[in-house]
């Protein structure tokens, strides 16, 4: 069994570093780490996060979730995690979801996250500018909102930068389990990316946040690309 991904040191920073400092994590509550129960067993990964948050982000709230076995997607698995934590759904904070393989920089994105419910906007969705057909793409109407999100489909030239921002908890649960039900996978997924197809037919309004600068580490093309940047 290889290490997790996050482990992986690049240019001196774990990725697990890099995805964290993407985000303007000095707002938020609570992170919630969601990692599988066997890299606990072969690879503490508990004491690897404690060690990096002790050291880099003293004052940040966190929690490690544990799940047994590997989901059918992101969108289960932050399910499934806020399952276990039995979280109260009424929380009126916002969910924001992110992954462990990208990283990102945008100087608006605390602002717009502390603004939300004053601009009577019910989320948020990470893009920079790309043509790369494997990515999920975003297209927006003229009064710069969310249209439509596509997995894998270039239906315009925004790409998700991976963070997915939720005005409150119950409407990515209601969604999501709307969608496990019917069985609305994507390339055999649930991917996040279709909870934002579901809300807006719903009537719900997102607004895209536009990093100036994206590093993709999904793959080991990826990492070596960045290294010899």
């Amino acid at each position: 069994i290889s290490k997790p991904k996050f482990m992986i040191e690049v240019k001196n920073k774990t990725l697990f570093e890099w995805s964290l400092d993407s985000l303007p994590i000095e707002i938020s509550r609570k992170i919630i780490f969601v990692c599988l129960e066997k890299h606990e067993k072969e690879f503490s990964v508990s004491k690897f996060i404690k060690n990096i948050m002790k050291e880099k982000y003293p004052k940040i709230n966190y929690e490690v979730i544990y799940l047994e076995k590997t989901t059918r997607g992101q969108a289960e698995t932050v399910l499934d995690a806020i399952d276990l934590r039995e979280m109260n759904l009424d929380d009126e904070n916002p969910l924001i979801i992110y992954n462990i393989d990208t990283h990102f920089i945008s100087t608006r994105l605390k602002s717009k996250i502390l603004t939300l419910k004053n601009q009577n906007i019910d989320g948020l969705l990470g893009c920079f500018t790309s043509d790369d057909e494997n990515l999920s793409f975003v297209e927006i109407n003229e009064k710069g909102l969310v249209k439509r999100v596509r997995e894998k489909e270039k239906i315009s030239s925004l790409a998700s930068t991976g963070l997915y921002v939720f005005s409150n908890v119950r409407q990515f649960v209601e969604a999501a389990e709307t969608m496990i039900k019917n069985d609305r996978r994507v390339k055999d997924e649930f991917f996040v990316s279709e909870i934002y197809n579901i809300l807006l037919k719903s009537g719900k309004k997102f607004e895209v946040d536009i990093a100036e600068e994206f590093i993709p580490f999904g793959t080991p093309e990826d990492i070596k690309k960045f290294e010899t940047k």
